[in-house]
């Protein structure tokens, strides 16, 4: 529950393409100063992040302190700020260290004037508020930042009014995220300097009814993610960047017609059109894109028949046909892509037969065949695929024998067998991929016979067992993976004190699913030590309003649906302060009682049926 849409296996070029993150200030920021003698004794205000695409943040330390970060970092207030002396400290630390970059990361944001003391002078060339309470009151606040450069406000309660008044004070603006927010074409009107914006993210806002007239003026824009608005066709005939390198229109109103402007767009490397009207008829307008280097086509009408277009793309390394009428006749048209590493083909209709064009892609690192009509037969032809990283699996008719094809795959990094019938007999002929960091064996014939194998996979991070017969025997190899971070155990026969001795042994956890195993508010305390964890799914458990007291303080995200919680409850929250999202759905909680968690620490709450 809560995860995305789209398939999560992803190389750098297509996590920028789904996903449009902001690129990092365009100057190194430099080390900071030498230490002062006091800074050893003193309490640490400020936590240093290195943040990675698609892997949790690496933590570097501390500030004050010894600490003296280079390169691309960003500092988060370990505590909220709460009057003019902690404001004004902070305010120092970040000037005196040269912060190139400040987020909150769940650390609740100060009151309007609160902030504007904690940035007033500083150097600050990002800044971070997605997730957070930031209202059009903070936007009014923000004092003059000369050296700013990113701004993201993702998923806050600004309005059109607050954006407008910000964006006319800041000119050397280069990034600007508000996905998920309430903005409009009206909102980005007052901006600045519109010559220097490089990364334009709207997702999922109420930008492009109006055409954003806005996107003639963005002639330096190098990113551009409008998924999920209500853009046409006739808006792409802004577009004039020379620049664009990125474009993601996936969830809008474009069709194939729309996608002969895209032609005027010569830097164009990665494109998202992804459950969009598109067509093998529109295909042909990218067939003249040969800087392609990403292309994503999830969910489109696109066939067999319209890939024929994409043969002239010989630059193209990600390709996402997921969900689409592609059959094996369409993938043979593929062979003349030597360049391709990562080809998703999840839900198509591609079956043993069409796995023959495989071999004449050397490249190919990632490699989803989810739900397809792939059988037994066809994993042979995978076994000579010797530069696999990620392979997809999940859904398919396969048999323990099957299996022995996979392993030559030595250096499978990433495997999915979910929803398949293999058993630990099968799963034996992997036990020597000793390269493997996550493994799904959700709703699989996976039992306490195959615990043994657990102890092969040193390395693995993310562990999926979700509707399989195990029990403690198998929690106690689990918790003996040395790297483990990722646990999924729902719907189990996991139960009790099993359970809590196995959790017991795995305090450096990060996330957890223990969905419909009977859960009582007692049976939480379980969960106390678990200080790591960012990540909690408790799903369909009998658990209320009691059972809350017991969970970890660190919590990022949160999971409560068809549980007993009810209005009452959501008090006890409160002291999640790191807490980003939270879904309720399916249970007593009123939108009412839910609102202040919304409005003061912009948690974003999930309500209403499944």
């Amino acid at each position: 529950m809560g995860g995305p849409d789209m398939p999560a296996l992803l190389t750098l070029l297509l996590l920028l393409l789904l996903l449009a993150c902001a690129a990092p200030p365009r100057r190194a920021a430099p080390a900071s100063p030498a230490p002062r003698a006091a800074e050893a004794s003193a309490a640490p205000l400020l936590q240093v992040l290195q943040r990675r695409e698609g892997a949790p943040p690496v933590v570097l330390g501390t500030l004050p302190g010894p600490l003296r970060p280079t390169g691309d970092w960003v500092a988060v207030p370990l505590q909220p700020v709460t009057d003019e002396a902690q404001a004004e400290r902070l305010a120092a630390l970040l000037r005196e260290h040269a912060v190139p970059a400040l987020a909150f990361d769940g650390t609740p944001l100060p009151a309007p004037a609160l902030f504007t003391r904690l940035l007033q002078r500083t150097p600050l060339s990002a800044l971070d508020l997605s997730d957070t309470a930031a209202s059009d009151a903070h936007l009014a606040a923000l004092p003059t930042l000369p050296s700013l450069r990113v701004l993201m406000l993702d998923r806050t309660p600004v309005t059109d009014a607050g954006l407008r008044a910000a964006l006319a004070r800041l000119g050397g603006l280069e990034a600007l995220h508000v996905a998920e927010t309430e903005v409009t074409d009206a909102g980005l009107a007052q901006l600045a300097s519109p010559e220097a914006l490089r990364t334009l993210v709207l997702a999922g806002t109420r930008a492009g009814a109006k055409g954003l007239p806005l996107l003639a003026r963005l002639r330096s824009l190098e990113v551009l993610d409008l998924s999920d608005t209500a853009l046409q066709d006739a808006a792409l005939a802004r577009l004039a960047s020379p620049s664009l390198h990125t474009l993601v229109l996936s969830g809008t109103q474009v069709r194939d017609a729309g996608l002969a402007h895209l032609a005027g767009l010569p830097a164009l490397k990665a494109l998202g059109l992804a459950r969009t009207r598109v067509s093998d008829r529109g295909l042909q307008h990218l067939s003249g894109l040969l800087g392609l280097e990403a292309l994503h086509l999830h969910g489109t009408r696109v066939t067999s028949a319209g890939l024929r277009h994409l043969m002239p793309l010989v630059r193209l390394r990600a390709l996402v046909l997921g969900d689409t009428r592609v059959d094996d006749g369409g993938l043979a048209r593929l062979a003349g892509l030597p360049l391709l590493e990562q080809l998703e083909l999840d839900g198509t209709r591609v079956g043993d037969a069409g796995l023959e064009v495989l071999a004449t892609l050397p490249a190919l690192r990632e490699l989803t065949l989810s739900r397809t009509r792939v059988g037994a037969r066809g994993l042979v032809r995978l076994s000579g695929l010797r530069g696999l990283r990620r392979l997809g699996l999940a859904g398919l008719k396969l048999t323990d024998a099957s299996l022995a094809a996979l392993a030559p795959l030595t250096g499978l990094e990433v495997l999915d067998l979910s929803d398949t019938p293999l058993t630990p007999t099968g799963l034996s002929a992997l036990a020597q991929l000793a390269a493997l960091q996550e493994l799904d064996l959700s709703q699989t014939g996976f039992s306490d016979d195959g615990a043994a194998l657990l102890a092969g996979w040193k390395r693995l991070r993310t562990l999926k067992l979700t509707r399989t017969p195990v029990t403690g025997l198998t929690l106690q190899a689990v918790a003996a993976l040395p790297a483990l971070e990722t646990l999924h155990l729902g719907a189990t026969l996991l139960r009790g004190e099993e359970l809590a001795a196995g959790l017991a042994r795995l305090p450096r956890l990060r996330a957890l699913e223990l969905a419909q195993l009977g859960l009582t508010d007692a049976q939480l305390a379980m969960l106390r030590p678990l200080r790591a964890l960012h990540w909690l799914n408790l799903a369909l458990n009998p658990i209320g309003d009691a059972g809350l007291t017991e969970l970890p303080g660190g919590l990022h995200e949160l999971y409560l649906p068809r549980t007993r919680v009810t209005d009452a409850g959501l008090a006890e929250l409160g002291r999640l302060v790191h807490l980003r999202l939270l879904d309720l759905r399916a249970t007593a909680v009123s939108a009412r009682a839910a609102a202040p968690l919304r409005r003061e620490r912009g948690v974003q709450v999930l309500l209403g049926p499944l």
